[in-house]
């Protein structure tokens, strides 16, 4: 006897019970059984190409009702999030995805990027942006998505948001410092912003296997390219909040994203409430003011 899973992405994952002798199959449960019958969108396959060539696997999917001959694009420009994975040495997979449904539900394309250094695609591939002097290169990786999507018609390429947490929050940042005049929003989930002290604080059973993929703090020349960018380091000065975030976003009091509230905090919200975070950016993305959005403090760490 086997059991057999199976994710249909647009309805929730099964589990069956096989029985090779009498040729049966049994179901055993479902997963999420309030989601069956629910809108459940497909999603789709890509292979995006980087700036020096590497096929980079990524997954999209579409809000309902906006792709009406099936082909993968929406049948109009709509707003795009791309969700940053953390590890690195993690993937994005193809199956059922709760944030992907989440935000195509409110409207949103999402796309999530295995950029270089994701566990899956051969050694040499997750080894493509280890050290400290690989980093960027899988930060250029997501601006390759941005190039090409910035020329599609069916992308509304100003409005695209970016997240990500733990190292993908640190993605989510240098994001933000290197192409932030071409995000609208970004929401970026207790990141790393300092390699250096993370290595000198992290658990010391995973501190070497650490230093293999993001650098090695003990040595001079790998320590200068470990400190955080200056934009970074403004952000984390007291009473800075995340005014620098802000400017590299683009964004002025007038007009502040979801980290910049209406009274000028701009804080990291603990614990995280995707729902709060994601309204403010909801109505950003949209061109509303976030004052619209019901009053929250978000408080600084």
């Amino acid at each position: 006897k086997w059991i057999v899973g199976n994710d249909p992405v647009v309805g929730p994952a099964k589990s069956f019970l096989y029985d090779r002798e009498v040729n049966t199959l049994t179901e055993l449960y479902v997963t999420r059984p309030e989601l069956e019958g629910a809108p459940l969108q497909p999603m789709h396959t890509l292979e995006l190409k980087s700036r020096d060539g590497l096929t980079l696997p990524s997954y999209l999917t579409l809000p309902p009702g906006s792709d009406s001959n099936g082909d993968g694009f929406p049948d109009k420009p709509v707003p795009m999030v791309l969700p940053v994975h953390g590890g690195p040495w993690a993937r994005d997979g193809y199956g059922f995805n709760g944030y992907h449904q989440w935000l195509a539900n409110r409207g949103y394309a999402v796309m999530s990027v295995n950029y270089r250094g994701s566990t899956g695609f051969g050694k040499r591939f997750v080894a493509l942006d280890n050290g400290p002097f690989k980093r960027e290169d899988s930060v250029k990786d997501i601006g390759a998505f941005l190039d090409r999507f910035d020329k599609d018609p069916r992308i509304d390429s100003k409005r695209i948001a970016e997240t990500g947490g733990s190292y993908g929050g640190y993605m989510c940042y240098a994001l933000a410092i290197r192409y932030g005049g071409r995000f609208k929003a970004a929401n970026c989930i207790v990141a790393i912003s300092n390699f250096v002290t993370f290595l000198e604080n992290t658990q010391s059973y995973r501190r070497d296997l650490r230093r293999v993929e993001y650098g090695d703090e003990r040595d001079p020349a790998q320590r200068a390219k470990l400190v955080p960018a200056e934009a970074i380091g403004d952000m984390q000065k007291d009473g800075a909040g995340f005014a620098g975030f802000a400017t590299w976003l683009d964004l002025t009091p007038a007009h502040p994203d979801l980290f910049a509230m209406p009274d000028g905090d701009a804080a990291i919200q603990l614990p995280w409430k995707p729902e709060v975070a994601w309204l403010a950016s909801d109505l950003w993305m949209d061109g509303k003011q976030v004052e619209q959005c019901p009053r929250v403090v978000l408080k600084r760490q």
